[in-house]
């Protein structure tokens, strides 16, 4: 699972803040989210305090969804996790551009299925597994990415 990386518990507080203020001004509990995004109330409550430390992607983009907020709005509450000489992580550049994928403009499911595909790549290289977990799990994978192009399509 994909995670935003949030290492600044200011930004946990803000975007906790902010997500407080979307579920009040719409005048929802957090079961009705709940109910509404799969996502239980209690995840919801710790992120809404703050207390919840790199929130999966997944429930990001679900609770985008509810809210009607742009993604490009929530990823701007996390710091930028790759610093170094100013570069930026395939994630961000994912997610904070407009980009085609299958000569079509890439959903955010689409976007989230490829950040899937790196971190596979990632945590394989790095871990050095052998190439036949690292086949296995890209099969899937793909096999979502697939699924998500389709839908968009």
């Amino acid at each position: 699972m994909v995670k935003l990386q949030n290492k600044k518990n200011n930004s946990n507080s803000k975007l906790g803040e902010f997500l407080n203020n979307k579920r009040i001004l719409k005048g929802v509990s957090l079961k009705d989210v709940e109910h509404a995004t799969g996502i239980s109330a209690s995840y919801i409550n710790r992120l809404e305090k703050g207390n919840r430390m790199n929130p999966s992607m997944e429930y990001i983009l679900r609770l985008c969804r509810y809210f009607e907020i742009p993604i490009s709005t929530i990823i701007k509450f996390f710091p930028e996790t790759s610093e170094e000489n100013n570069c930026d992580n395939v994630n961000n550049l994912l997610i904070n551009n407009q980009i085609f994928f299958a000569n079509e403009k890439a959903s955010d499911d689409v976007k989230v299925s490829l950040q899937r595909i790196f971190k596979i790549l990632e945590e394989n290289i790095v871990a050095k597994q052998p190439k036949s977990i690292l086949y296995a799990q890209l099969i899937e994978e793909v096999d979502n990415l697939i699924d998500e192009v389709n839908k968009s399509a």
